[in-house]
């Protein structure tokens, strides 16, 4: 029956020990899986996950926490396993089991286990050992209790050297969204036609203009209002805008007609009177943006100004037209040029105006003419002049003897500026006088017309000669 019991006893060691000697080699194969994930490039959690199976979770700024699972993961198999080898002895030896009492003066009696089978406590003083954890020479139950508690508090030795890794980077303050801006206006239509405020750059030294470049930037600018440079035609038409700005950012916009004094409705798309303004939020979606401004038919030349208004939440307007600076729309209707005599005062009479109908900046040159031999833009000219008081008129000096005129002494175009004036692309004219009568005949060719209203003037105090009781009037009348 003794034989008996110890080939029983001899067989529960023998696949202790076999459980034991697997979860070493778990945990050698598992090590060793870390090991080479890692040097593969692996980052050491996704190491552990992928060598154990388990979907093991991570903070982000504590990986050491991830190792310590993972050795505790180890400890636990381990634990696990002694824990059911002990209690395979306990349940095959417990008729084996003497329990002894000693008690020597005032010492606590402690209680030796003494047993045929030795193979769980082997095992324990093995992992003891492994762990580097002391076995008393002769171990009682608390021994084993205190020993396990010892073993898991132990760090594992790491199966592999810890990566350290040197990191290189620069600390960069998390952009903030600018809000409260509105950046502009944008005119959608192909053909710009607002009259937009000018940048004039200056020196803060010299308050002369800088030339821009890549290097070195203006002081300071200067706006300067519009001026007439684009138009839009008298019949009814749409301007379609669109407002530039930070998303939810409120903004204000006011569209005049100055030459009547009314406001734009926005809601009935008209211009009427009373004080009338557009108030709206900027859409993170650009095309929501667009605004459609509905110019209505007028006979007359019209001027309307577009501009941004302050807002009670303090929008910034970053650009864009100010009441001061506004946007201007002129709406022209037809006009004409004259050609004629420019009168110095000393003439009884002029006659032989040319007036020319056309449109706002039309290109005379590019147009057919039909009849008379002329060609594209040319108008046959015949001005008078008569002296007054019976006086001798006599060619200027600065004609040549036959009397023809050029276009740089003789004749000019007059407007409010450069896009109000008309364009004279040639002159074939003659000037001739009979006693007190002068005449200037011939053609002048006209290019592209002024946007309003313009004279051609032939220059008389350059052509004639004025003799009136004795005194000489001319050259530079």
């Amino acid at each position: 029956m003794a034989e008996e019991e110890k080939k029983i006893g001899e067989e529960e060691q023998r696949r202790i020990d076999e459980a034991l000697k697997k979860a070493r080699e778990e945990q050698e194969r598992i090590s060793d899986e870390i090991a080479k994930l890692v040097a593969s490039g692996l980052r050491f959690e996704d190491a552990i996950r992928e060598a154990t199976g388990q979907d093991i979770k991570f903070s982000e700024d504590r990986l050491r926490d991830a190792e310590e699972r993972f050795k505790k993961e180890f400890l636990s198999r381990e634990e696990e396993l002694l824990k059911k080898a002990e209690e395979t002895r306990s349940q095959t030896t417990k008729k084996k089991v003497t329990i002894s009492t000693t008690k020597k003066d005032d010492v606590e009696p402690s209680t030796t286990i003494s047993s045929s089978v030795n193979g769980g406590l082997e095992a324990v003083k093995e992992l003891a050992a492994l762990s580097g954890v002391a076995v008393p020479e002769n171990i009682t139950r608390d021994d084993i209790k205190d020993i396990i508690e010892e073993i898991k508090r132990k760090e594992i030795v790491e199966a592999t050297k810890a990566s350290v890794f040197v990191l290189n980077y620069d600390i960069e303050k998390i952009p903030v969204p600018s809000t409260g801006h509105i950046y502009g206006l944008t005119e959608l239509s192909r053909r710009k036609q607002f009259n937009k405020p000018t940048v004039a750059f200056e020196d803060s030294t010299t308050l002369e203009p800088k030339i821009l470049d890549d290097v070195e930037l203006p002081d300071f600018n200067v706006l300067t209002k519009a001026t007439l440079k684009n138009w839009t035609s008298p019949s009814a038409s749409n301007i379609e805008i669109n407002v530039g700005g930070d998303p939810g950012t409120v903004y204000r916009l006011m569209f005049k007609n100055i030459t009547t004094g009314e406001f734009y409705n926005w809601e009935q798309e008209e211009f009427g009177h009373g004080y009338n303004m557009y108030e709206s939020k900027c859409s993170p979606i650009t095309r929501d943006n667009n605004i459609t401004l509905k110019i209505p038919a007028t006979n007359v030349e019209t001027e309307y100004n577009l501009y941004f208004i302050p807002t009670d939440e303090g929008t910034i307007y970053d650009n864009g037209p100010t009441e001061e600076y506004p946007w201007v729309l002129n709406q022209l209707v037809k006009t004409k040029t004259t050609i004629k005599f420019l009168d110095t005062g000393v003439f009884s009479e002029l006659s032989g105006d040319v007036v020319v109908d056309h449109f706002p900046g039309a290109d005379l040159s590019m147009e057919k003419r039909n009849g008379e031999g002329l060609q594209a833009g040319e108008y046959k000219v015949e001005l008078n002049a008569t002296a007054v008081r019976q006086g001798e008129l006599t060619l200027g000096s600065s004609l040549s003897s036959d009397g023809d005129l050029n276009i740089q002494e003789h004749v000019n175009s007059l407007g409010e500026d450069i896009y109000t004036n008309t364009e004279v692309l040639d002159v074939n004219l003659q000037a001739s006088v009979d006693g007190g009568n002068g005449t200037v005949s011939g053609s002048i060719t006209l290019g592209k017309m002024g946007l309003r209203e313009s004279t051609v003037y032939i220059m008389t105090g350059s052509i004639f000669t004025h003799k009136v009781d004795g005194l000489e009037y001319g050259e530079n009348i």
